[in-house]
């Protein structure tokens, strides 16, 4: 008898929920499959990890491109929305981009991040670097573009159009840029020797403040302008109080200075592709 009453108790309770008691009662998160799974479930606690200070912050300091969010969903649609992060590894800017006001992804965190992007190309039919036919030129990956165009710098092109003089850039309260980045901080290296400056900045992370590239359907596209050093000096930073001293010092690129990193590139551009990238 004892069991039988129990019984018609549990099923009196079951039935006095009614409608509000079912609303409580929600369907399993539908978990992400494929490449957006792996994003989700593996590569954006990475990224998190070393990006999302700046990227995922609107009123972040330095008012990096906000290509994260603070959940894996939403930073996956975000990712989907920027050019050249979703592409094969080689033309991926994630991979490529390196040290600069933040830091560079570890080996490790570069490893998950290739494995993404082979499974994003795969999913989304991005074609793989083409095989060089002999009767065409090879084909190029933005990581090849870069290499190449480095190589087709030109210190006599560094000197002439006064590319060099960024170095005694002066900026507000802090002197000249040299004063900071002759060491390569923040992924930006210029030194008063101009022969060493010019070495650095054609090898990445450096060359970056210099050119970067488009892409298209994930496939390396052409080399640009990046104007780093055109734009820095004018970003504003959110920085308040006693942090201001975080912040960039202001500049306003001289004349000469910005029209000869303009003229450099022009000619380092020209030269590339008058060689087709073969330099020497």
């Amino acid at each position: 008898m004892k069991i039988a009453a129990l019984v018609v108790a549990l099923a009196l309770l079951a039935g006095c929920g009614g409608k509000d008691d079912a609303l409580l009662i929600q369907p399993p998160a539908v978990q992400a499959t494929g490449a957006r799974g792996t994003f989700e479930h593996q590569v954006y606690p990475e990224l998190q990890l070393t990006c999302a200070f700046c990227h995922a912050a609107p009123n972040n300091p330095v008012h990096a491109p906000q290509w994260m969010s603070f959940d894996a969903k939403s930073s996956y649609d975000n990712v989907e929305k920027f050019d050249g992060l979703i592409a094969w590894p080689d033309n991926s800017k994630l991979l490529l981009k390196g040290e600069h006001t933040g830091p560079a992804l570890t080996k490790a965190q570069k490893t998950t991040v290739h494995a993404w992007l082979l499974e994003e190309s795969n999913e989304r039919g991005l074609e793989p670097p083409p095989v060089e036919k002999p009767s065409e030129p090879p084909p190029l990956t933005a990581d090849e573009a870069l290499a190449q165009f480095g190589s087709c710098m030109s210190i006599d092109d560094f000197k002439a159009t006064k590319a060099f003089e960024l170095a005694y850039q002066q900026t507000t309260g802090w002197g000249p840029c040299r004063g900071c980045h002759n060491s390569g901080w923040a992924g930006a290296f210029i030194d008063d020797d101009a022969q060493l400056m010019f070495a650095q900045n054609r090898l990445k992370p450096f060359i970056l403040k210099l050119a970067t590239f488009t892409t298209e359907k994930g496939a390396f596209k052409d080399m640009v302008p990046a104007h780093r050093f055109h734009d820095k000096g004018s970003e504003p930073c959110a920085y308040s109080g006693d942090q201001t001293v975080l912040c960039h010092p202001k500049y306003v690129p001289l004349p000469e200075v910005a029209d000869g990193l303009d003229a450099y590139f022009t000619a380092t551009y020209d030269r590339w592709k008058k060689a087709g990238g073969a330099c020497k």
